[in-house]
């Protein structure tokens, strides 16, 4: 199956106009919660856009991506499912997680969470809660968990002591502080 989620955003980044995606666009919101010049991990970070914009902001930063087909940047990449994250993937200050715990396979989040736990102190997410719009371009469905903020914020709880959610008409926002790794 991680072969095929592979090959479905290979195939997505082709299509013009998917790439940037929100990533760049949240940064200035997750900024303010992180020390000056911590460690950044971006999971899902597709174009690298956010990743090269924590770096010019003097992050040190580490990018994971199931695919490099997007990436328009020079980041360190991790390629990986964020449900197998890569034991020489550094642990870091901070995890940035934006438009991609939706496109994760429901029976990937719980092991997805607990591994992002275990490389982030605190995490930044927001997260789609409607349908996409974009997999019928490629016949596919991109996002393969869409539930309300309530339903991520439980699950995050389990990995993070403590969660703050914002909510929108289709995203939810929670900063999650803590992580209580195993």
């Amino acid at each position: 199956m991680i072969e095929q989620e592979k090959a479905k955003y290979d195939r997505i980044h082709s299509v013009p106009g998917y790439s940037p995606g929100p990533g760049i666009s949240r940064v200035r919101n997750a900024v303010p919660y992180m020390p000056p010049g911590c460690s950044v991990i971006d999971f899902g970070t597709g174009t690298g856009d956010a990743a090269q914009n924590f770096m010019d902001q003097g992050f040190k930063v580490y990018a994971v991506d199931i695919s490099d087909k997007g990436l328009r940047h020079e980041v360190k990449l991790f390629k990986a499912s964020l449900h197998l994250l890569p034991k020489n993937l550094p642990r870091a200050d901070w995890g940035f997680c934006v438009d991609v715990m939706e496109h994760l396979p429901t029976e990937w989040v719980q092991e997805a969470l607990q591994q992002m736990s275990r490389k982030v102190g605190n995490c930044y997410f927001s997260i789609s809660t409607v349908p996409d719009s974009w997999g019928k371009k490629i016949n596919e469905t991109l996002h393969l968990t869409v539930k309300p903020g309530e339903w991520w914020v439980k699950r995050v709880c389990e990995y993070w002591s403590d969660v703050l959610m914002t909510e929108g008409s289709s995203s939810c926002e929670i900063i999650a502080r803590g992580s209580k790794r195993d």
